[in-house]
């Protein structure tokens, strides 16, 4: 059978046959194919153990060329193969891809159960939508073209077939070439999540407020200088990412009816948290790395007491005072200008990661020992020339950064954490007296100096 879906394929090759390259998650999932009968021979391990051979059948049956529908289904049918057992021979060549299609977009089609019927065709090289896509709108809730090379979405398309995707609820359209939103979105009532990461994209329009369910919206990497204030009546949005644009302002009620839990705003033109962000109580989860901030409010954080992670890597930082911050577990603060660092009694009893390092503290708060549930804390290249004793209440601690500083010896409240798996003290003026007292105190602890 291999040699005949081979021969098969080597006329695809031939000119004026062509095909879009395969991805490994290809391409249709519609229905529930039948099941494998007991006294019937499993070839689809056979089919699956040969990766040659799924990748060309797929091949075949994305191409619009209904010779190829027809190759595939023979080859199948030769086999006997589960996929093509029930399909009459009378079955139309359109009814045949979608039944096969169904079948091989499933990873081990012995073991699913309640599949969301979804489309599947990222990194298909394709520049405009597969005709095959309108008979299977009736029933699909995610269609994925991600990574290809679409330009537009022709209306004439989902005009055709207008009583189709109403169950559509996501639509996955990164890393393409789209200038605009693809107008058919503004009737898609059931929509909750979009994704046009990477395209070319420099407007929101106000007519996405139709999408009143809408609860995730991905427009990072894209040529967005400004963002809507409409986007406040937006009241299911969830997830917001708007990394990698030219965005230097937020409108200030953009957020004011919302339940908005995660923000990614990072590689942006941001010089200050907007004022729009610091009256979110819902936020959970907030990424403003890679801007130009150099200065934070002492009063900033009052509002996010739900929050629980904060990523500002990479901005001009010079001070931070952390405060009211209850539920914050992971925060970020590497590759500012942090010379002095506040940390208020209470408001971190949560924190289990502290990443500090590239900035420029000469000095660690004794309050540092108030991080009880502290699990990681790098301090690499600051420059640190002692730690207080405190840093030994930190008994959870299991990885210690503090390479790249200017330290001559550690406090001998170090020898308390028992948990500590890793060490670095490379790049410091410990003497071989003060590395060798180090070592006794934590001998299961990897140090390097």
């Amino acid at each position: 059978m291999l040699k005949l879906l081979k021969a098969f394929i080597a006329k695809l090759s031939t000119p004026g046959i062509t095909t879009p390259t395969p991805t490994e998650n290809l391409p249709v999932e519609t229905q529930q194919p039948t099941p494998v009968d007991t006294e019937t021979p499993d070839t689809t391990e056979m089919l699956y153990g040969d990766s040659e051979m799924t990748e060309n059948l797929k091949r075949l049956l994305l191409s619009e060329e209904e010779t190829h529908i027809e190759m595939a289904f023979q080859i199948l049918k030769g086999a006997k193969h589960p996929a093509v057992k029930r399909i009459p021979p009378s079955t139309s060549t359109n009814t045949k891809r979608i039944w096969m299609c169904a079948w091989f977009s499933l990873p081990r089609p012995n073991r699913y159960q309640n599949y969301n019927p979804s489309i599947i065709l990222n990194g298909c090289q394709l520049n405009q939508l597969p005709g095959f896509l309108g008979d299977l709108s009736k029933t699909i809730y995610t269609l994925h073209l991600a990574k290809n090379q679409l330009k537009e979405f022709p209306d004439s398309f989902f005009h055709q077939s207008s009583e189709g995707w109403e169950s559509l609820n996501s639509i996955n359209l990164s890393h393409n070439d789209l200038s605009e939103f693809p107008r058919f979105l503004w009737t898609r009532k059931n929509l909750d999540s979009i994704q046009l990461s990477y395209n070319q994209i420099s407007e929101i329009p106000e007519i996405i407020t139709s999408l009143s369910g809408l609860q995730r919206l991905y427009l990072g990497h894209n040529q967005l200088t400004q963002i809507p204030g409409i986007l406040h009546k937006l009241t299911s949005l969830r997830t917001l990412h708007l990394a990698g644009n030219q965005i230097s302002t937020l409108p200030d009620d953009i957020f004011q009816n919302t339940q908005v839990k995660e923000i990614h705003l990072s590689h942006n033109t941001f010089i200050d948290i907007p004022e729009s962000l610091l009256s979110i109580h819902s936020l959970k989860d907030l990424n403003l790395s890679y801007n130009s901030i150099s200065s934070i409010p002492a009063d900033a954080f009052q509002n996010w007491k739900l929050l629980r992670s904060l990523n500002l890597n990479y901005n001009a930082i010079q001070s931070c005072s952390l405060s009211h911050l209850p539920n914050l577990k992971y925060l970020f603060l590497v590759g500012n200008h942090l010379r002095e660092l506040t940390i208020v009694q209470g408001s971190l009893s949560k924190l289990q990661k502290l990443h500090l390092h590239h900035n420029r503290l000469t000095y660690l708060p004794s309050r540092i020992g108030d991080l009880q549930q502290l699990r990681e804390l790098h301090l690499y290249d600051n420059r640190l020339e002692s730690l207080p004793d405190e840093i030994g209440a930190l008994t959870r601690l299991e990885n210690l950064s503090l390479g790249k500083n200017a330290l001559t010896r550690l406090p001998d409240s170090i020898r308390n954490l028992k948990n500590l798996r890793q060490l670095d003290l490379t790049y410091n003026p410990l003497s071989d007296a003060e590395q060798a007292r180090i070592q006794s105190w934590l001998p299961h602890t990897h140090i390097r100096f």
